[in-house]
């Protein structure tokens, strides 16, 4: 399979960001020229709706979106914040192939750490009710996520574990949730990287690429703006590591994507 055969797809990106308002149409087309053919976009909160909603109506066919609300967006005030999220999300005119972005983010503060599991169990009720997959935020907060999942209401919750970064004993922990991929981004490539020994456990069957967009870019682009053109860059480190040629890296990860988003 030659590179004009396979194609990508990056599973978590926010390109919707302001941080791209200057040149998204340049960067958009430069996805298309590195054969990135479909992009998923987690929501954030209230205000990144809008945007979120142009990306899709802009980009048919190319973007798909989720819903809900990012953890770090949890305050004080999240009742209404999530009234609006979920309003969008049952009642709007866009079709979402998942909730999220969502989950539990204690890396900075963990002030609001009752409120975001409230969050959480709420939105996870919402893709059960919605029948849609989810995407999940777990920033040292791991255990935490996979606790509340492990919950008998949740049994049925399925979706990614987005920038995985648990230790070994929770991702055997979460690979128990046999209905849960993987996202693999830029961090992959750097240095002092967990995703060599991540894939002597990890097949390739239960990862999909993502590059969270605008965040976390891969080498020789850390430290920059990053954007969906490099998920090849992804891909490749993760043929590196895994033996796998990139055409077929590709090949599994879009299914897995494709099976799970319904795209």
């Amino acid at each position: 399979m030659n590179e004009a055969e396979y194609y990508f797809i990056d599973s978590h990106t926010h390109l919707y960001a302001s941080q791209f308002d200057v040149d998204r149409v340049e960067v958009m087309q430069r996805c298309l020229d590195n054969n990135v053919r479909k992009l998923v976009m987690p929501n954030e909160d209230y205000l990144s709706i809008a945007p979120l909603k142009s990306m899709l109506s802009n980009y048919k066919g190319i973007c798909y979106g989720a819903m809900g609300l990012h953890p770090t967006s949890v305050n004080d005030g999240y009742k209404h914040e999530l009234e609006l999220i979920g309003e969008e999300l049952f009642n709007g005119d866009t079709g979402y192939v998942a909730v999220g972005e969502i989950g539990m983010d204690l890396y900075w503060d963990k002030t609001y750490m009752d409120f975001q599991k409230t969050v959480l169990r709420e939105q996870f009720s919402w893709a059960l009710q919605l029948e849609l997959p989810v995407i999940i935020h777990s920033r040292s907060s791991e255990s935490v996520v996979l606790d509340i999942l492990d919950e008998s209401e949740f049994q049925d919750v399925r979706g990614i574990f987005h920038c995985w970064s648990g230790t070994v004993d929770e991702t055997i922990r979460a690979m128990r949730h046999e209905n849960f991929y993987f996202g693999v981004g830029g961090t992959c490539t750097y240095k002092r990287s967990k995703s060599p020994s991540f894939f002597d456990f990890l097949d390739l069957d239960r990862v999909v690429l993502e590059t969270d967009s605008p965040y976390l870019p891969p080498v020789p682009h850390r430290g920059q703006r990053n954007e969906s053109s490099y998920i090849p860059l992804i891909a490749n480190k993760l043929s590196e590591n895994t033996g796998v040629p990139v055409a077929t890296v590709a090949d599994i990860t879009n299914k897995n994507a494709e099976k799970i988003f319904g795209i």
